[in-house]
């Protein structure tokens, strides 16, 4: 059985290293960070923007044009499955 793959990323890469688990832990409770919010996420977790970006990239969130963040994990993963099953 292959491993679940979505976007040639398997699963786990997509949750490892601990900073990503960290950031979407995060953004699991808001739902959303604002600017001076991911400025203080940016403080607190050290090369905090290239796991923004890979999330960004596989469309677990979503930056707005004012810099705010707002996650989008539930409609990857529907989009994931509906890829998965050709639905």
């Amino acid at each position: 059985m292959q491993p679940w793959r979505w976007k040639g990323i398997e699963l786990a890469d997509i949750f490892c290293p601990e900073e990503r688990f960290q950031i979407l832990g995060i953004f699991a409770e808001r739902r959303q960070l604002l600017p001076f919010e991911i400025l203080m996420l940016k403080d607190e977790i050290p090369n905090a923007q290239p796991h923004l970006d890979f999330f960004e990239d596989i469309g677990f969130l979503e930056r707005m044009s004012d810099g705010t963040y707002i996650l989008r994990l539930e409609d990857a993963f529907v989009r994931a499955v509906k890829d998965l099953f050709d639905i």
